[in-house]
């Protein structure tokens, strides 16, 4: 697999304060260094529903100011680090839905994440620990879920 699917939890953490646990600014750390890393094989992709993630989180910050800088250092970082889009087609819907009855734990938007992984023959990454642990959808689906790192 050449491919990687970013899930938007990875670009999300890049947005996150600074000023927090050690662990987590750490676990920034490795998000960042993970997407300047792809730039460099310009392997790595995100979905537009996974964008539209981001871009919502971003939308909910109150300080106009702040927000304008978040949306602007996205834009940034999408065109620096030459990652490319992708859009769902329907078969990624089937195999979405195929996930949510294979494992009913899994939220439909993370059941969308690995469907866009699959059906487009990318590794997923993610910082989700409910996805990185899960061996038995790794299986069934014939996929690669890791972390940024």
């Amino acid at each position: 697999m050449d491919k990687e699917q970013i899930d938007s939890c990875v670009i999300l953490e890049l947005l996150m304060e600074e000023n927090r646990s050690k662990e987590r600014r750490l676990l920034q750390r490795k998000c960042g260094q993970y997407i300047y890393r792809i730039a460099e094989t310009k392997k790595g992709i995100i979905s537009l529903p996974a964008l539209g993630e981001v871009f919502k989180t971003i939308y909910s910050v109150v300080d106009e100011q702040k927000r304008m800088v978040l949306f602007n250092k996205i834009c940034d970082l999408l065109a620096e680090c030459s990652i490319t889009f992708s859009t769902p087609e329907k078969k990624t819907y089937v195999v979405a839905v195929q996930v949510m009855n294979f494992d009913a734990l899994i939220q439909a938007a993370d059941a969308l994440r690995v469907a866009e992984a699959v059906t487009s023959g990318a590794a997923l990454i993610t910082i989700d620990q409910k996805l990185v642990e899960n061996k038995r959808l790794e299986a069934e689906f014939t996929l690669k879920i890791k972390e940024p790192y």
